[in-house]
């Protein structure tokens, strides 16, 4: 199978990515960036996480994502959600084999579904508040524009806004905590660009993208066995 890795700069992660898993899995690899400067060499944290892993990245150079790229490849795996998004916005012909580094190994079906369920909280919210604004009078927006232009019923005004706001916050608590829960479960599919940082954040990455590759090989050979 031919597996393309993507980040940013195809300095950091996907330059280990691609090493570490031509090391273990016997694929065919390659690595790009949505926003590489060609012919760059991988960063000094990655080379120095890597040799203590016994690779080099001596003779990499950064490249960047392009159509030939995509349409070699026969998986796509990005390191965070946003490179997944610039993929299928540039390629959308390649929606049904790319993937996070994360997402991939867990499923699709349960990413789809921790999306739509934040997708139907936000819908909730968003027809709570038009309900709670028809149903109340004078409501927060009527409030905040009498709060500018009538500067004498200021006091009265505000008690009235602080209530309503109250009122809201309690509404639409259940929806709001689930929301942040459920985009914190969304965030952890990302994996951290540790460009810049020290040589702690850089041997935490690529030990955090290794297991994640043996998740990786794992979920290959299991649909190689279904296929087989």
């Amino acid at each position: 199978m031919r597996i393309l890795f993507v980040c940013t700069g195809n300095t950091c992660r996907s330059a280990m990515a691609e090493a570490m898993f031509r090391r273990d899995a016997g694929h065919e690899v390659r690595s790009a960036g949505v926003a590489a400067d060609a012919g760059a060499e991988a960063s000094p944290g990655a080379v120095a996480a890597l040799k203590r892993k016994g690779l080099s990245l001596s003779a990499h150079r950064a490249q960047a994502l392009s159509q030939e790229l995509v349409e070699w490849a026969d998986l796509i795996l990005t390191m965070t959600r946003g490179h997944k998004e610039t993929v299928l916005s540039h390629f959308p012909t390649v929606r049904a084999k790319t993937f996070t580094l994360k997402e991939f190994p867990r499923g699709e079906a349960e990413r789809q579904a921790t999306e739509e369920r934040l997708h139907a909280l936000h819908q909730s919210m968003d027809e709570k508040r038009r309900q709670f604004a028809a149903a109340k009078s004078p409501n927060i927006s009527e409030l905040e524009q009498r709060r500018k232009s009538l500067m004498l019923e200021i006091a009265d005004t505000e008690g009235h806004l602080a209530k309503l706001r109250s009122e809201l916050r309690e509404l639409v608590y259940p929806e709001r905590e689930e929301i942040e829960r459920l985009e914190s479960v969304l965030a952890a599919y990302d994996v951290v660009d540790p460009f810049g940082q020290d040589e702690e954040t850089y041997n935490a990455c690529a030990t955090e993208i290794d297991a994640l590759l043996l998740e990786v090989s794992k979920k290959l050979s299991a649909l190689s066995d279904v296929v087989e």
